[in-house]
């Protein structure tokens, strides 16, 4: 009886030692990660709060609080609404096609085909490249006389096209090398959620009759929930913070194409081009709660879905 009991309480002492050590080991990952994140996050993004209510600038520093003029300064703006309504567009058409497109190409690949590695590795490729160098070789593309898209479409007796012309079309070029970029991206994603259903699923709707895009609708789409909702959040989030491909073809030295605001370009510029930092901190606030905003309710859609 004594033996158990000492066999007992062992076990118990190595019991809590472990727990100590899983404890000791999640904190020793856990404080670091979140000591980083606050400093990164955190107090940034608290600064740039209460800056947004001062009147701010890089040439004078901070100056006197002045409440929500900077807000009200910004929503009697032209460039904020333009800048506004620009991400909103290209938010929207770059989310669904590349979610869409990124799905097709997913349940493709997901077929028993030949040279299956190549294709992925030749849609992922975009993915893994950067954004400048991508930008100025679609500018070639796009170029007027010598872009290999209008000469494409003039020996199929098409018009050509002024991708880079006006602030419209180069709005729409951005988009397409933005969605040509991201759909690798969202394939490999799906591929992975193809993978891991049950072909046991398809075989029982296939027995009850279903086939084609019955399969697709009734037992692919449900089980990829939680896939297209990750997808489209990560998707919506980086769209609305979309700076650098717009900046390199309509901004920079090397931008050919008809000037494009949005909301991230029009921040840098009243920051950094005019030294108006307080304005460029409530644009900043305001991009955060859009971004918040469009978050939630993607949550919120999901879950009643």
């Amino acid at each position: 009886m004594m033996v158990e009991e000492g066999k007992v309480e062992s076990y118990g002492k190595r019991k809590i030692f472990a727990l100590k050590e899983e404890t000791f080991f999640i904190l020793s990952v856990l404080i670091p990660t979140l000591i980083a994140f606050f400093i990164i996050r955190v107090v940034p993004i608290t600064k740039t709060f209460i800056f947004s209510f001062f009147q701010w600038s890089l040439i004078d520093g901070v100056g006197s609080f002045i409440g929500l003029d900077n807000y009200f300064t910004l929503f009697k703006d032209r460039i904020f609404y333009e800048a506004f309504f620009n991400t909103i567009f290209f938010t929207i058409f770059t989310t669904i096609f590349s979610v869409v497109l990124g799905l097709l190409f997913a349940q493709l690949i997901n077929q028993k085909i030949k040279f299956k590695s190549v294709y992925e590795t030749i849609i992922f490729i975009p993915v893994v490249l950067t954004f400048v160098p991508v930008s100025l070789i679609w500018m070639w593309l796009f170029d007027w006389d010598n872009g290999f898209i209008n000469i494409t479409l003039q020996s199929l007796k098409l018009p050509r096209v002024a991708w880079l012309a006006t602030p419209r079309m180069s709005l729409v070029s951005v988009t397409i090398v933005s969605i040509w970029k991201v759909i690798g991206y969202n394939m490999v994603i799906y591929s992975v959620g193809l993978k891991n259903i049950p072909s046991i699923y398809y075989e029982a709707a296939r027995i009850d009759g279903a086939s084609g895009f019955t399969l697709f609708r009734k037992i692919t789409l449900p089980l990829l929930k939680p896939i297209t909702l990750f997808v489209l959040v990560m998707a919506v989030i980086n769209n609305l913070k979309v700076f650098t491909q717009v900046y390199v073809m309509t901004h920079g030295p090397q931008g050919g194409g008809a000037q494009v605001e949005v909301l991230v370009s029009d921040i840098y510029a009243r920051g950094f081009v005019y030294f108006k930092m307080g304005t460029a901190a409530a644009e900043s606030m305001v991009l955060l709660v859009v971004v918040l905003l469009m978050t939630l309710l993607q949550f919120r859609l999901a879950r009643e879905m």
